[in-house]
């Protein structure tokens, strides 16, 4: 995804909580064994989703990226 987008969970969008801005880019990557025993998500695999805020480069991190779709 290297189209900066809006995102949302549900019906909710998303927003950066650094400056409130709502366009962001994604990139999935994989969450690593102690990582997943850290946060306790053992069983939600090892997907995940980094959003990163166009507008003050702020990284947010979601372990079920199923849970987030992106705007065309």
């Amino acid at each position: 995804m290297s189209k900066a987008t809006q995102a949302k969970i549900g019906n909710t969008s998303v927003k950066c909580p650094v400056c409130c801005g709502q366009e962001f880019r994604g990139k999935k990557y994989q969450l690593v064994g102690t990582w997943l025993q850290t946060l306790d998500l053992e069983g939600f695999g090892r997907d995940a989703l980094m959003l990163i805020c166009e507008n003050c480069s702020h990284v947010l991190h979601f372990a079920r990226p199923a849970a987030i779709t992106m705007e065309k």
